[in-house]
């Protein structure tokens, strides 16, 4: 069956999921925008279109009143949603169904504020729901996958309740090492398991000083797509300039090289298929095509196996 999406290439519908990087990768503001764009129906940086439209709520305990106001303003100036005013004629701006619970200190131990949530939602019906970030509304261990589980059964269950969807904004950890985003985020690998979509962002070092980011994508319902390189221009506080340019970030070949890094003991061609979501035809050619920087060696059983040099 095909994939069913909420935002095209970004968000599967009715996913559980993670937003997750380094610091300063815009975690929080690419939320947002993904938060504008459902609740409006506007595609995401004019390139991926909205299948599912509806309310959505942000809950968020890591930025002043003040920033999510200003960098609101900027999303809704760059969709084209602030109203115009032509000679006699005004055009209102719509009024969004996007619901804040903005620094109220909510933490998932709270019982209460899990019901004020399960209220909202039982009201509203969201198409999607926002916590951000998971360090400042989660108590425990996040290293304790026994310390998580009821947590992120508790989102999964309101996921099936109101049937949507739901992320989490979350960090790596500290230790820099060349993995796949999902196995480099803070805490128990039981985070990395649990996700349905998600997105691993990290600053691309450039010559420049555009900022550019990279986005590595990962869908349970599709396997992982191109890497994405974003190109954010965002003016300073009052300035209503904001906009998100998108690439795909590297190559095949160099993805494959990626992957062969990660797994110097080599691969086969089946297990290259399966990690970049291609077919073996694909992936042989993809191996052949690198002839000049990849080794065949053998594996276990009789079996080749591709390695980097």
């Amino acid at each position: 069956t095909s994939v069913r999406w909420m935002v095209e290439g970004i968000w599967t519908k009715g996913a559980h999921g993670m937003i997750a990087g380094e610091p300063k990768t815009f975690k929080s503001t690419i939320a947002l925008d993904i938060a504008i764009s459902v609740a409006s129906g506007v595609s995401l940086w004019g390139e991926h279109a909205v299948h599912q439209q509806g309310p959505v709520v942000m809950i968020q305990n890591g930025n002043a009143d003040w920033i999510i106001k200003d960098r609101t303003e900027k999303i809704l100036t760059s969709k084209n949603l602030v109203g115009s005013v032509d000679g006699d004629r005004i055009t209102w701006p719509p009024s969004l169904p996007l619901h804040f619970i903005n620094n109220s200190g909510y933490t998932f131990s709270q019982e209460e504020n899990r019901e004020e949530i399960e209220l909202l939602c039982d009201r509203i019906r969201p198409a999607l729901i926002i916590f951000d970030p998971l360090y400042l509304m989660f108590e425990g261990d996040v290293n304790s996958a026994q310390e998580l589980q009821p947590l992120l059964q508790w989102l999964i269950s309101l996921k099936h309740e109101y049937n949507c969807s739901v992320m989490v904004i979350h960090h790596w950890n500290k230790s820099g090492v060349s993995k796949r985003g999902g196995q480099r985020m803070l805490g128990s690998t039981t985070l990395h398991g649990w996700v349905e979509s998600a997105l691993y962002l990290q600053e691309q070092e450039t010559i420049t000083n555009d900022r550019t980011i990279i986005m590595e994508r990962e869908f349970r319902g599709s396997g992982v797509l191109p890497h994405l390189a974003l190109k954010l221009d965002m003016g300073d506080v009052g300035e209503p300039r904001y906009s998100v340019t998108t690439d795909v970030a590297v190559s095949r070949t160099a993805e494959l090289a990626d992957l062969l890094s990660m797994n110097p003991q080599g691969l086969s061609i089946q297990a290259i298929s399966t990690e970049l979501s291609i077919s073996r035809r694909k992936a042989q050619a993809l191996v052949d095509a690198m002839a000049d920087t990849v080794s065949i060696v053998p594996g276990p059983r009789g079996a080749h196996l591709v390695t980097l040099g």
